[in-house]
């Protein structure tokens, strides 16, 4: 037998399903657990009330349900208005947590009531402005009706909260303010009431979900905050030095935050860091900052590294909070700088002046790092301090000593004689070079003194590696550009020439018996205008007769490779290798060609006047005498004194030395008075070169231009070589005005036309 569907409908028993539902309903809201039976059982049922719209059961169930829920939040509202303050929290907490979690279930048990009956009779929400405080009236439960969801948190809301209200907020502020007190407090109970006010509007996305937190709660409680904050504040202040007073506040904030993350809903979280900044820390900049200077002075690197947590952009939202400490640091670095620059005397300063510049500037960049996080800001302020002191001058118009000191310690670094390190270490030591050198400003003076340094080393054979004397004419490039190394690089390509061209001479003399040597001979040939060599005012010299046929046949070997060259010969520049063969020792003595010379002349006899000798060698005066002394030094040559044209010098036949092979070469002062004076004299004469030369590149692009214009451009192109002078600048445009390279513009007041 089949029953039809309506017959079904027919035999519901509308009390007999209430009784089963309100047990499942009942279940829901305690927590208990339904067998999955049961509950299709109660889906059916609803869903078989609904079909019988003609008799409005559907209606009626929602008044069942909405009956019942009423009720069952009053009974609760009771329950909680019997318990105390101290318990409170605690019995919402076990109500609402099952209460808040069967709102789903009842959404989902009763979804055909929600979707057929609720949506169709309920009204536009744009007719009605729900308010959980707002007064209702009679007959508005007849006209509106909300999903079972929405219709149970609205209950609770109306009978819980709302009946409560006052209660609740002075519970919560008084639980947070136990806790600020380090009291025990239930910090789970306390979360769950003050979420509940949030999760209360969860399905009402046409309201703001924040309103109740923050009309229960969250005002309230900024209220009580504030004033805990500016007492805090101010106890901080008078119980505390600075130190104290950056620790305490750094502790508070992070309880705070702490605080707010336990407690507090995410919206709130930003709210509570700002205002904990703004009573402890914003109010409070003018007190941390007055005591900027003597951290900074005593270099109190824990309290710095705490004021600079709190004044940092990312805690502190005040714009340039962080001014005052920078410019006090800056300061105090500067003052270092400048006492460790005047602190420098004796005769070894190029060494000390890089070894403590480097130990200063490696410690306080380490400071930066550590205590003010390599923030940009210091690291420029760092940079300018120590620019300002490396560049110090004793008088204003005395020359900076900086730029020679560096060359000077490269040239003793990259010299044969550098004991305990290895190329590596050169080589790392050379990138602290490097550093300093870009604080440096008259980088045209480095490259003077230096390139001085690098001809001696090449010439005469002292320079420890190739490979390091390359990576440092790289390393320079990098920083200043091609042109500013272009004639190092010559320099270094004129020594690999020159070997290519020895190898070449070699096989030329052996082409030709009669072109063989009798000995060894090396050439380096130096391109002129590359090397920091004068070859006008050289001392005359006889060249000993031995030598004669070198020069003669690389100079015809020279002319047939290169035409339209002259050759100078630079005999103060010239090494030979002596072999000492009237000794008991054979010794191999590597000496200038002047002191060759000298020596040749004792072939013929062991005592020679000091005329004869002159005349011999063609040296004028001055030049003998420092040679001869080297020899007496060095006990080859015995002489009486004082020395006279009649003084005679007598070889020394006993002569002995430790080494069979070594060296006679002249002391090199490298910080000779005239010698700086002349490069000083010799920068100048470049810049003045630069200059011009800037000045009528830039007319020649622009054609007409003010006056103004092109002293800054002019300082924008030579502020990598140089800082010029203003004055120095007006004096090149006044020569060229002279010279006719530029006139002075006869439209426009203060221009300069560039005459074609």
């Amino acid at each position: 037998m089949f029953v039809s569907t309506m017959d079904v409908i027919q035999k519901i028993d509308f009390d007999d399903c209430w009784i089963d539902i309100e047990k499942t309903i009942t279940a829901l809201l305690l927590g208990n657990s339904i067998s999955r039976t049961a509950w299709n059982d109660r889906v059916l049922d609803v869903y078989h009330l609904c079909l019988r719209s003609r008799l409005k059961l559907g209606e009626k169930l929602y008044r069942k349900i909405r009956t019942f829920l009423r009720n069952y939040v009053t009974q609760v509202q009771e329950v909680l208005y019997n318990v105390g303050a101290g318990d409170f929290h605690r019995q919402y907490e076990a109500y609402w947590v099952p209460f808040h979690a069967s709102v789903p279930y009842l959404d989902h048990l009763f979804s055909f009531l929600n979707s057929c009956v609720i949506r169709k009779h309920k009204v536009h929400s744009g007719n009605i402005i729900y308010d959980p405080f707002g007064a209702k009236q009679e007959d508005d439960e007849d006209d509106e009706m909300m999903e079972i969801g929405k219709l149970a948190l609205d209950l609770w809301c109306e009978a819980v909260v709302k009946m409560h209200q006052d209660t609740l907020t002075e519970l919560l502020l008084t639980e947070i303010k136990r806790d600020r007190e380090r009291h025990s407090v239930d910090h789970r109970s306390v979360r769950a009431v003050i979420f509940s006010l949030v999760e209360l509007l969860q399905l009402r996305p046409e309201l703001d979900s924040l309103k109740l937190y923050e009309e229960v709660f969250e005002v309230p409680f900024f209220q009580m905050s504030t004033n805990y904050y500016i007492q805090n504040s101010q106890q901080f202040l008078d119980t505390s030095d600075c130190s104290d007073f950056m620790k305490r506040v750094m502790r508070f904030t992070e309880e705070e935050t702490a605080r707010s993350r336990r407690f507090l809903h995410p919206d709130s979280y930003n709210r509570v860091i700002f205002d904990t900044r703004q009573h402890l820390l914003i109010y409070n900049i003018p007190y941390l900052n007055s005591h900027c200077r003597d951290m900074v002075q005593q270099e109190k690197w824990e309290d710095l590294f705490n004021m600079y947590h709190l004044l940092c952009p990312s805690n502190c939202p005040v714009e340039n909070s962080l001014d005052t400490l920078i410019s006090e640091f800056e300061e105090h670095v500067q003052e270092m700088g400048l006492a460790i620059m005047q602190s420098l005397q004796g005769d070894d300063l190029a060494n000390q002046f890089v070894e403590a510049i480097l130990e200063f500037l490696s410690n306080y960049t380490n400071k930066v790092q550590l205590v003010f996080q390599h923030n940009q800001r210091f690291l420029a302020a760092l940079d300018r301090a120590c620019t300002t002191a490396i560049n110090f001058k004793r008088h204003p118009r005395a020359s900076c000593r900086s730029p020679e000191l560096l060359a000077k310690y490269c040239d003793d670094l990259l010299k044969k004689n550098t004991k305990g390190m290895t190329e590596n270490e050169v080589d790392e030591r050379l990138s602290d070079i490097i550093r300093l050198f870009n604080y440096i400003s008259d980088k045209d003076v480095f490259q003077k003194f230096y390139s001085r340094g690098m001809a001696r080393r090449l010439i005469f054979g002292l320079f420890q590696s190739m490979e390091l004397e390359e990576s440092m004419i790289n390393r320079l490039k990098q920083v200043c550009g091609y042109e500013y190394t272009s004639k190092l690089h010559r320099m270094f390509t004129d020594m690999a020439v020159s070997s290519d061209l020895t190898a070449k001479f070699s096989d030329y003399l052996s082409v030709d018996r009669e072109r063989q040597l009798s000995h060894n001979f090396f050439i380096n040939v130096l391109a002129d205008g590359s090397w920091p060599i004068s070859h006008s005012d050289l001392p005359t010299f006889s060249l000993p007769q031995e030598l004669e046929k070198c020069i003669r046949m690389f100079e015809l070997f020279y002319n047939e490779q290169f035409c339209g060259r002259k050759l100078t010969w630079m005999y103060n520049l010239s090494l030979v290798e002596l072999k000492f063969c009237y000794c008991k020792k054979r010794y191999l003595v590597t000496m200038e060609m002047y002191l060759m010379g000298i020596l040749l002349c004792f072939n013929s006899a062991d005592k020679i006047q000091y005329r004869d000798i002159r005349e011999s060698c063609q040296l004028p005066n001055k030049e003998l005498l420092k040679q001869l002394q080297l020899l007496v030094e060095a006990k080859i040559l015995l002489a009486s004194l004082p020395i006279t044209d009649a003084s005679e010098f007598s070889l020394n036949l006993k002569f002995t030395n430790k080494r069979t092979k070594f060296k006679i070469l002249p002391v090199i002062p490298a910080e000779v008075v005239q010698e700086v004076v002349q490069t000083h004299i010799s920068v100048e004469e470049d810049r003045r070169t630069f200059l011009e030369a800037s000045i009528v590149r830039i007319m020649k692009a622009r054609k007409e231009t003010s006056h103004a214009t092109l002293l800054q451009e002019v300082i924008n192109q030579a502020k990598t070589r140089f800082v010029p002078k203003v004055s120095t600048i007006k004096k090149c445009i006044e020569m060229l005005i002279e010279r006719q390279y530029i006139e002075r513009s006869q439209k426009t007041q203060g221009s300069y036309v560039y005459i074609a």
